[in-house]
């Protein structure tokens, strides 16, 4: 009994720790996964597939609650991968004690592969339901939901401009350096 009342106290503790809004120099590596559903559509029809994704990044914060980043990150949806290298930028809106709104713009260029094909693609994706909680100095949880893209693929079976919505959920690990 006495060792659990003093675990609990230890994770109190943790939780009560004051972390501070993220500040001008403060930086994070952490990474994501994601899984979701999207449609593209094209002149010859729509492609529906269940997608998942592994997201590394790293950041940097260039003010108070604004922060630069950079994600690598490796798709699989049917029998295509999609492979982008996305600078990012994105905006704290702290909601609660540790708890924040954290919407984030997205530019990416990467490669698609298939059975029968090999293309490059450029991207543009709004990530609005965003957030993050911090449970201490050094950690951050996040949660995120749906993506709207715009993408540009050169020609190809499935035209050449699209827009969608990602319909996803993502769960995602920061370390605060």
């Amino acid at each position: 009994m006495r060792k659990i009342i003093i675990s609990l106290l230890c994770l109190s503790a943790v939780f009560a720790i004051n972390v501070s809004a993220q500040t001008k120099g403060e930086m994070y590596v952490g990474g994501s996964f994601n899984i979701g559903a999207t449609t593209f559509t094209h002149e010859d029809g729509n492609l529906n597939a269940l997608t998942y994704a592994v997201l590394p990044e790293y950041a940097y914060f260039v003010a108070n609650n604004f922060r630069i980043g950079a994600e690598l990150s490796c798709n699989f949806a049917a029998d295509v991968t999609i492979l982008t290298l996305s600078p990012s930028l994105s905006y704290y809106v702290k909601l609660l004690d540790n708890f924040y709104y954290t919407p984030e713009l997205t530019f990416g260029g990467g490669f698609i592969t298939g059975k029968d094909f090999a293309l490059g693609a450029l991207s543009v994706g709004l990530n609005v339901i965003a957030f993050e909680f911090k449970p201490s100095k050094h950690v951050g949880l996040c949660l995120n939901f749906d993506n709207i893209f715009h993408a540009y693929l050169p020609e190809n079976s499935f035209g050449s401009v699209h827009f969608g919505i990602l319909n996803s959920v993502g769960l995602g690990f920061r370390y605060y350096l």
